[in-house]
């Protein structure tokens, strides 16, 4: 065999030998002296489904010492942290993340939204904010975020701020969301009204009400705004309006439109609506309740108590009727039967405990 091809076959054979070699070094070496490691976190994992998060900060410290490119790992560790109440080493953890230059743009996600909470939970609201803002518009937290974006706001009484991160959010069409938005609207007008800008506060009363349309707060207020500038009439017709979309929510308003009836002096319209109401919906216990006040006060006790007596047939809340039905009894001077019922409803609400 020629010299040359002979020493070209054991370069080859030697080649072989040394990529063998270098092959178990890398791979097999490398994945025994990882698998301490990897076992610590998949035990720090399952410590943390079963919400032992002594032995999890345990297994994720001893995963962090030997792998410090295990980035999760960080971040669990914070988190846990974080719930145990220990804020200030959680915001350690999570911020010491952020000035890594090798972070990929998920992890990055991560570890703003783990410190946005750490912060949040300290109740540092303004740099709970600035993390917050970051994840704006990544889908995977737009929801979260801005729940809590709208908290922080709320909480500054920043109603504006509030109701823009809300109006450009995914899910600003949710029923739920809907009636945030009104009432965030509401708020804003409220704060006009200690400007005495009624004008404006009005139009903000109205724009709510394009967002709930059963908004009970924009109803209430806009007919307040009336009010103080001698617009009965407007008044009415606005808690109206509430009254005949939502009569079960339309208790809220009875008490405003017997003054302004009164000061009208058309309180028989009062009467109307409240018979409306329970023509409407019978079971309706603040209509009849305040319709029997009303005949209570003109001293026609006889239509109170039927009034009462349908509400019991009707098995409307015994404690209310029983209540007015004391009022009743006394204003009609029947003191003794007055006094058995309200020991009734005593005995019901209170049993004295007594002592040997």
């Amino acid at each position: 065999m020629d010299p040359s091809l002979t020493n070209q076959f054991w370069l080859i054979i030697m080649l072989l030998i040394l990529g063998a070699l270098a092959f178990y070094y890398f791979y097999y070496r490398k994945k025994e002296d990882k698998s301490p490691h990897t076992d610590a976190y998949l035990l720090a994992l399952k410590y943390m489904a079963e919400n032992d998060n002594r032995r999890a900060v345990e297994k994720l410290k001893e995963t962090v010492r030997h792998d410090t490119q295990n980035i999760d790992a960080y971040i669990k560790l914070g988190d846990i942290l974080r719930m145990e109440g220990l804020y200030v080493n959680a915001i350690r953890i999570h911020k010491d993340l952020t000035l890594r230059g090798n972070i990929n743009e998920d992890d990055m996600h991560k570890i703003w939204f783990s410190l946005a909470l750490d912060y949040w939970h300290s109740q540092k609201y303004d740099k709970a904010e600035i993390y917050f803002k970051k994840l704006i518009g990544i889908n995977e937290y737009q929801e979260r975020v801005v729940n809590y974006l709208t908290k922080i706001y709320e909480k500054d009484e920043e109603y504006k701020k509030a109701f823009a991160v809300l109006i450009n959010s995914p899910s600003a069409n949710q029923k739920e969301n809907k009636r945030k938005l009104a009432l965030l609207k509401v708020m804003e007008g409220l704060e006009l009204v200690q400007q005495n800008d009624e004008k404006n506060s009005r139009i903000l009363f109205k724009e709510a009400l394009k967002h709930d349309p059963w908004c009970a707060a924009a109803y209430m207020y806009l007919g307040d705004s009336y009010m103080r500038e001698d617009r009965r009439d407007d008044a009415i017709n606005t808690w109206m309006q509430f009254c005949k979309k939502a009569p079960k929510k339309s208790f809220v308003l009875f008490s405003k439109l017997e003054k302004a009836w009164y000061e009208k002096g058309q309180f028989s319209k009062i009467e109307e609506l409240y018979e409306s109401i329970l023509k409407r919906d019978s079971n309706n216990i603040e209509a009849l309740l305040a319709l029997s006040s009303i005949y209570r006060k003109k001293g026609d006790y006889q239509t109170a108590l039927s009034l009462v007596q349908d509400g019991f047939k009707q098995e409307m809340d015994e404690d209310a009727l029983n209540s007015e039905m004391v009022r009743i009894l006394f204003e009609k001077a029947q003191f003794k039967e007055a006094a058995k019922q309200s020991l009734n409803l005593i005995d019901k609400f209170y049993t004295p405990q007594y002592h040997e």
